[in-house]
């Protein structure tokens, strides 16, 4: 909402300020950035410092929800799923495929860019082309893909003095000779600044390149270091064994999006000889090889009977696309209760309500600082506005657009920006914010003055009416006519060629002119009383058709195309409307016809049907239309 000062009615600003104190509360004192005024004469008040934030789920959404495959699996919706039955629910379109258990390159981002990769194993390691099988090796980068390789005794040295520059990649790996499975305590390890190591499992190579360090792996072993990762192993034990379908499915999952490679990290596999691409953190899956090691020498095995019985209960099954290709089968922690689409069609995921998930629904909190800190350009927050929801579940779904409306300027974010911006859980949420101020409608005794509008012109026009005197003025000055000498309708629809009829007497009453001989602009309006001032209309670019030739002049015509016509008319007949309005109304962010509604709402040509709303879709009633033609004419006399 920007801060725009425009003339206002001294009377009517104190009466909506008395109004918002009443429903707010004072501003503290000394606040001085707490309102600002804008158009219309609404004092637009901060937030408040706390906001409530509701919503569903936690991850992107996309693909499969992990407690949701947990509630299959177990079968809190009736009969329990297999693991095949889950995957064909979240993956729609895919069927059921093999895979080799080929070698990948996992990208271990833990490690920073540029670091030195430390590799140590008790029983002796191998250099790829060197003689040396030392226990511990130190590979620094020097950039463009040269390393300086130091040899030692531990994670920690004692280091070769001796400088050893060599080329990229340096691959290191166990002895030829150990080929066997063995325990993490003679596994591969890396080392780790804090004092920490992690082991890696049999098949593997630790490799420098390009300054990142990389894990050679083959599938089959990877998926042991992140499907416990990603799902508890625990699961498997739930509902006498039933959770193990969810485990299952996670390790087809995996193994898929794994085996479908990863182009955002580049091509580093087939510079090593791999199949594909990926990457060890939630970028990615997570993945921490098969034991973790701490500063003090504690082993954490971080495999798992259950998970490693899931891996081989579906070895190399993936999911494939019908033409053969590998499914990219992204999966998060929790849908909500709906998941995003993307790749897949859109599912209701009812396993999502299982007891056990603590994000089916979560609620949390953000203060009006953190948001204007993040949006500086916002100024004061004023308004937190929904542009659009994808239209499933709950609050009408996950949040595309959104606004930040503030006393200087207003920040456009999609749900998911706003989501990482603030790491909320998900992009389906809700912040519980005020309504806006209400937008007060302009007085009108510059159109209709006191004394000299005749009352009382129609017998079914209530005289308490909110729209009598506009009523009797605007067939006062033959704007509008009744419907009989005594009836005027007040609560019928207004079609499109009425309103034609009544913005073209109104254009000279407001100073403006219309063509007087216009040709013939619509094939659907001939012969109608309202034709000519269809005609004009068109001429001056006032009326637009509903299409090629048609002008729907039976349509009745809604309060969102009402404004649109009333602001051409207004600028024709030389009235300037404010060229960037406040945004006053939550129900129309989208609509073409917003702009033109936020510009007579500044005037106080329109007004809402309640807090925050303009009900742009509902049909224009007589009564309300001779208000806003009341008003309309009021703005331009003024």
């Amino acid at each position: 909402m920007t801060a725009i000062c425009h003339r206002t009615r001294p009377l009517a600003a104190a009466l909506v300020l008395a109004l918002l104190v009443a429903l707010w509360g004072p501003a503290p004192a000394g606040a001085a950035d707490e309102s600002v005024r804008s158009s219309g004469g609404v004092t637009a008040q901060a937030l408040p410092d706390e906001l409530s934030v509701r919503g569903h789920g936690w991850g992107h959404g996309r693909g499969m929800g992990q407690y949701g495959a947990l509630g299959y699996a177990t079968g809190i919706t009736g009969e329990p799923w297999d693991h095949q039955r889950i995957l064909a629910h979240y993956y729609g379109g895919t069927v059921v495929g093999t895979t080799e258990d080929r070698l990948m390159a996992v990208w271990l981002k833990a490690r920073p860019l540029n670091s030195a990769m430390v590799v140590y194993r008790s029983s002796g390691l191998q250099v790829a082309g060197e003689p040396d099988t030392p226990t511990a090796v130190r590979v620094t980068p020097l950039g463009n893909n040269r390393y300086d390789l130091k040899t030692g005794t531990s994670c920690t040295g004692p280091w070769s003095e001796n400088e050893r520059i060599v080329e990229g990649p340096v691959r290191v790996s166990k002895m030829a000779d150990s080929t066997q499975a063995e325990p993490s305590t003679l596994a591969l390890r890396l080392c780790y600044g804090d004092g920490s190591q992690i082991a890696y499992d049999h098949s593997t190579e630790l490799v420098a390149i390009d300054d990142k360090t990389v894990n050679l792996v083959r599938t089959e072993e990877l998926l042991r270091g992140i499907v416990p990762r990603e799902s508890p192993a625990s699961w498997g034990d739930l509902a006498g064994g039933r959770g193990m379908a969810a485990l299952r499915a996670q390790a087809v999952a995996a193994r898929s999006y794994a085996a479908a490679g990863d182009t955002r990290w580049g091509n580093l596999h087939t510079r090593l000889g791999a199949a594909a691409t990926t990457c060890d953190d939630q970028f990615c899956q997570v993945y921490g090889g098969v034991a973790y090691v701490s500063p003090s020498g504690a082993i954490t095995t971080r495999s798992h009977p259950n998970t490693d019985r899931a891996v081989a209960e579906t070895k190399l099954e993936v999911r494939r696309w019908p033409d053969g290709r590998l499914a990219r089968t992204e999966f998060s922690s929790s849908t909500g209760g709906w998941t995003a689409g993307g790749d897949y069609p859109v599912r209701e995921d009812l396993g999502d309500a299982i007891s056990s998930n603590p994000n089916h629904t979560w609620t949390t909190k953000l203060t009006r600082q953190q948001i204007q800190t993040r949006y500086p350009s916002i100024g004061t927050l004023t308004d937190i506005q929904v542009l659009s929801r994808n239209g499933h579940g709950d609050m009408g779904g996950r949040v595309l657009q959104m606004r930040l409306v503030g006393t200087s300027g207003n920040v456009d974010r999609t749900g998911n920006q706003f989501r990482s911006d603030f790491a909320l859980k998900s992009d389906w949420f809700e912040i519980t914010v005020p309504p806006p101020p209400a937008v007060p409608a302009r007085a009108i005794t510059k159109a209709c003055p006191d004394g000299q509008v005749p009352r009382g012109t129609f017998s079914d026009v209530d005289p308490d009416s909110t729209h009598a005197l506009a009523v009797d003025c605007v067939a006062w000055r033959k704007i509008a006519t009744g419907t009989s000498a005594t009836t005027f309708a007040p609560g019928a629809a207004v079609t499109r060629a009425q309103m034609a009829s009544f913005v073209a007497r109104l254009v000279p009453a407001a100073g403006g002119s219309l063509p007087e001989n216009a040709p013939d602009a619509f094939t659907d309006d001939d012969g109608s009383v309202h034709e000519t001032a269809i005609n004009r209309l068109a001429a001056a670019g006032i009326v637009k058709g509903t299409g090629p030739g048609k002008y729907g002049p039976g349509i009745e015509i809604d309060r969102g195309q009402m404004a649109s016509i009333l602001a051409r008319a207004l600028q024709h007949s030389g009235v300037a409307l404010d060229s960037s309005p406040p945004s006053p109304f939550r129900d129309d962010n989208g609509s073409v016809h917003e702009p033109a509604i936020d510009q007579l709402a500044a005037d106080g040509v329109v007004s809402g049907t309640g807090p925050g709303t303009y009900s742009p879709k509902a049909t224009a009633k007589r009564d309300q239309m001779a208000s806003t033609l009341a008003r309309a004419l009021d703005l331009a006399l003024s």
